[in-house]
């Protein structure tokens, strides 16, 4: 598990053989990963605090850590910033505030 900023504090860190649910909302689930090239996974669908629903029929997405950036169909991304709260920063960018 890694954790980098939490509540406007700039941190790292890593978790070896475990985790800390003081970092994120238990139970956690584990998938299979489905490519040994990247971290591709399947899901079942993206839901944002029980609002919007994407990739109902099975889609795949890539989880890593040391990515910010979310990527998908123009018109389900911007859906999904919205449902998060992102707002503009910089040219090209958005940032989304701390979830939990």
């Amino acid at each position: 598990m890694f954790v980098h900023e939490i509540k406007g504090e700039h941190y790292g860190r890593v978790f070896w053989g475990g985790s800390d649910p003081t970092y994120y909302h238990p139970p956690m689930s584990y998938v299979r990963v489905l490519s040994k090239t990247y971290f591709n996974v399947s899901m079942d669908k993206i839901a944002v605090r029980g609002r919007g629903s994407f990739c109902e029929d099975n889609c795949f997405a890539i989880v890593d850590t040391g990515v910010s950036l979310i990527g998908g169909p123009t018109s389900i991304i911007t859906k999904l910033n919205e449902l998060l709260g992102a707002v503009p920063v910089q040219k090209n960018g958005l940032s989304v505030p701390f979830l939990f």
